[in-house]
């Protein structure tokens, strides 16, 4: 399980997903996916970079899309 941290927070890469809208770009903490659950936004899915995020490696998470899946398990 990912720890929803500040440490965790100033690496997450989820702000530069292709993937962010406006809605999820406007939303306070709508991002840390893997530790905050999905998104409330409808989306669609144009790409995910949760391959390079260092939280990904640092928890050695195997799956993607958090933003529509939800927290990491």
């Amino acid at each position: 399980m990912v720890e929803d941290t500040k440490e965790n927070s100033l690496k997450c890469i989820c702000k530069s997903c292709p993937s962010k809208n406006e809605c999820m770009a406007s939303g306070d903490g709508d991002f840390l996916y893997c530790a905050r659950g999905k998104t409330k936004c409808e989306m669609a899915k144009k790409g995910c970079i949760c391959g390079a995020c260092p939280v990904r490696e640092k928890y050695k998470l195997q799956d993607y899309y958090y933003c529509v899946n939800g927290k990491a398990e």
